[in-house]
């Protein structure tokens, strides 16, 4: 491996000094050379200079300590990375092979999320325009795939939700636009007492500091499976066919992260309160709704 690759993959880092300095150099230049060398094999008609890609991958690893910088690399889907890393580059022939590998075989995980045949070769081009065509706020979101998992496996779960929202948007035009529901719990809350009100707000914000912490605490798999669920309002099918596990399998996650989350969260509040288990039950029912939307508002922010 160059010096240039080496360097660009430090210099990309957030603490390059610091990984300098700690790191064990020879097994992560070994681990480096390793990840991009895959890369190049896997998709050897596409050019992606190496420097640059040895910068894409340090991006991929902001939360990785020094010590663990090479191992990290070693979980990476870098066939897949050096893909994506092509095709927003704008590589003619890097976006042919990723139609061909990621989008061609959508169609059953569409259909299987409910999306009907009329409706999928429509769905499969929204997956391309948010994947690969760039907006005001910034680069194609598939600048944001962070190869910790397979690459068809991420633009499964974007058609998924791609998908659902094609449903949603026809529901809503045949029905006139319904009111959303976020607006119809604030709503809800309109007539209460001002005092009630005020307590409710004050709870809601340590339970949501506490929800947030918890939920930061999630893997990624697992935080994605819950935006799926509670922001998508994609069903259990749905999710399995997002993931491509079956229906019980994706209860199971989905019963397994709430329960986990919930406890995790129960924790914060107790601590930060100062409260007992039954305290923290009725806090929850008092301040429910409002927490319900906190709760979408944190979820729809996509993880770091």
């Amino acid at each position: 491996m160059s010096g240039s690759e080496y360097a660009s993959f430090l210099a990309a880092l957030a603490e390059p000094l610091r990984v300098a300095a700690s790191c064990e150099e020879a097994a992560l230049r070994a681990a480096l050379t390793a990840a991009i060398d895959a890369g190049a094999v896997a998709w050897p008609e596409l050019r992606v200079a190496r420097a640059e890609f040895a910068a894409a991958l340090a991006q991929r690893l902001a939360w990785a300590s020094p010590g663990a910088l090479a191992a990290g690399l070693a979980t990476l889907d870098h066939a897949g990375l050096w893909l994506a890393h092509a095709c927003v580059l704008g590589d003619s022939k890097a976006l042919a092979r990723f139609d061909a590998r990621c989008i061609a075989d959508l169609d059953a995980a569409l259909r299987a999320a409910g999306v009907p045949d009329g409706q999928v070769a429509e769905a499969k081009q929204r997956v391309r325009h948010k994947l690969l065509v760039a907006g005001p706020e910034g680069p194609p979101r598939l600048a944001s795939y962070a190869g910790r998992g397979d690459l068809r496996g991420f633009v499964r779960v974007v058609a998924v939700r791609e998908g659902i929202g094609l449903l949603r948007q026809t529901a809503r035009r045949e029905a006139h636009e319904l009111p959303a529901a976020d607006d119809e719990l604030e709503r809800a809350t309109v007539g209460e007492d001002p005092e009630l009100l005020l307590i409710k707000e004050r709870h809601r914000v340590v339970l949501r500091e506490a929800f947030a912490e918890a939920l930061a605490q999630l893997e990624g798999r697992d935080r994605t499976l819950l935006r799926l669920s509670v922001v998508e309002g994609l069903t259990i099918d749905q999710l399995g066919a997002a993931f491509q596990v079956h229906r019980a399998t994706a209860a199971r996650w989905l019963a397994g992260v709430r329960e986990g989350l919930y406890r995790a969260t129960r924790r914060g509040l107790m601590a930060r309160l100062q409260i007992d288990r039954g305290e923290f039950e009725s806090l929850v029912r008092m301040i429910q709704s409002r927490f319900e939307i906190s709760v979408c508002e944190i979820l729809r922010t996509p993880a770091g």
